[in-house]
């Protein structure tokens, strides 16, 4: 299991966070009742960041680095 070189707890996942828009849209339905719709849009060229679990600091910005690092890879971590 990887280690965080950080904190140096031993970690089996990373938090992810990616940036986004939501779109809510209100409109009344066919008894006059407001409804919300909303849309989540997550495009695949956007930043993500990828932390680490335990001490929450930024690991990877690269998807598949993070993916190899949690195989156990040697990956250049970004500190």
């Amino acid at each position: 299991m990887p280690k965080c070189p950080i904190c140096q707890k031993e970690i089996d996942r990373l938090i992810h966070i990616q940036w986004g828009k939501r779109t809510q849209l209100y409109i009344k339905d066919s008894v006059g009742r407001g409804v919300s719709i909303q849309e989540y849009d997550f495009a695949s060229n956007q930043v993500g960041i990828f932390k680490c679990p335990a001490c929450k600091r930024v690991l990877f910005e690269i998807e598949e680095e993070a993916e190899a690092f949690l195989k156990g890879e040697k990956v250049e971590v970004q500190v």
